[in-house]
């Protein structure tokens, strides 16, 4: 935090690899590549066996295969490179030659993880295999690769009607989901579907985010130099302070932000209401820190 004092919510700072060197193009290579392989495997092994799509165009591509037999790895090969093509302005040069890469080495990835089901029951495939499309692409978006695929149509649609972009990708998604119903001529596939798709976004969350979780609080004190004096040297936290005005005596104050491990949560309110009763907090999650004393 802003004063240098040490927290407990994480013992080890964690350091990134220089930003375009070559060991970090390797890192990220190497992360694409297991994120599209748990895909695949997620994909090939839970979903195609069911008949369940997901969101997304490897959903679709789901979609396809239930209607009309044709190959999941084929269909993503032509409708990425047909997005692509499409929004390719949208795109710099690099991202969009980054975004054709990825848009190949899905498919083959499909190809190569093919095999026999690991789930016997649709309910559980839906489940598992909607995670772990969206773990594997959590995994291939942190390494700043992209297939392009709806999230380049909703680009498309937002610019053209000014939808908005989460609200376009969730339309998208709801077109394969009915689709995964009409496809399969049973309302069970579609309610599969909607599950999978579910879990896929949770997973994508999941995987961007990471597991790692803290509290924020955010504290208005008249005695706030006491209370940053009990966080910085009893409490051994780090604190920030924020200049404030109350809305409604439209006097100054200030704004203590303190970020904590949750297990740290509970003492550190138990101090703060000793210190000053009247405080006003706010106690706030979070899903990522980063910064000093925290994930680097």
């Amino acid at each position: 935090m802003a004063d240098g004092a040490t927290t407990r919510l994480a013992k080890r700072r964690v350091q990134r690899l220089p930003p375009g060197s070559r060991a970090r193009r390797l890192a990220d290579a190497g992360l694409l590549v297991l994120g599209l392989l748990i895909l695949a495997l997620a994909f090939n092994r839970f979903l195609v066996p069911h008949h369940i799509a997901c969101g997304g165009v490897v959903g679709l591509s789901g979609v396809v295969r239930t209607a009309w037999g044709l190959d999941p790895a084929v269909v993503q090969v032509v409708l990425n490179l047909a997005i692509l093509a499409v929004g390719w302005g949208l795109m710099g040069r690099a991202a969009a030659l980054r975004a054709l890469a990825a848009s190949l080495l899905l498919p083959a990835a499909v190809l190569v993880t093919s095999g026999p089901r690991w789930a016997d029951e649709p309910l559980l495939a839906a489940i598992a295999g909607g995670a772990g499309v969206g773990l594997g692409l959590g995994l291939a978006l942190r390494s700043g690769w992209t297939t392009g695929g709806f999230s380049l149509v909703a680009r498309m649609l937002d610019r053209r009607f000014g939808w908005g972009v989460a609200t376009c990708l969730a339309g998208l998604d709801g077109v394969v989901v009915v689709a995964a119903g009409l496809a399969a001529g049973s309302p069970q596939a579609a309610v599969l579907a909607l599950l999978a798709v579910f879990a896929t976004t949770r997973a994508v969350d999941l995987a961007n985010a990471g597991l790692s979780r803290a509290k924020a609080l955010w504290i208005v004190s008249h005695r706030s130099a006491e209370l940053r004096e009990l966080i910085l040297h009893q409490l051994d936290l780090g604190c920030t302070v924020v200049p404030a005005r109350g809305g409604f005596s439209d006097q100054p104050c200030d704004l203590l932000m303190v970020v904590v491990a949750p297990g740290d949560l509970w003492r550190v309110k138990q101090a703060v209401a000793a210190a000053d009763p009247a405080a006003f907090t706010i106690v706030a999650d979070t899903h990522e820190v980063m910064g000093h004393g925290f994930h680097h």
